[in-house]
């Protein structure tokens, strides 16, 4: 129900930021219970989850693409994946993929 009125509200994007949250946040809590074992697991957890939420926060753009099925869809990947690491790009593909297709 949450996840559906977050749809609602941000589309794909919300969705994708909602899921980059919530993976950092069980990230840290779990490196931190583990933490209290003395092992290192939560420096484990804590770079994955930090590694799980910029890629979902760069992959923003596609994911939009994707879920408004944009007929270029392809082309915004291609994009977000070779250029996307400069900001101005990713700001490019980020319009491209909120753009409404002109044939629809």
């Amino acid at each position: 129900i949450i996840i559906e009125k977050i749809k609602l509200l941000l589309g794909g994007a919300g969705i994708t930021i909602f899921l980059a949250f919530a993976i950092y946040w069980l990230g840290f809590t779990a490196g931190y219970f583990i933490r209290k074992k003395n092992n290192h697991a939560h420096k484990v957890m804590a770079v994955f989850s930090t590694i799980m939420t910029i890629l979902l926060i760069y992959f923003i753009p596609t994911i939009v693409a994707y879920s408004k099925k944009k007929k270029n869809k392809n082309a915004i990947l291609i994009l977000n994946i070779f250029l996307g690491w400069t900001i101005f790009f990713w700001i490019i593909a980020l319009v491209w993929s909120t753009t409404v297709d002109e044939n629809k």
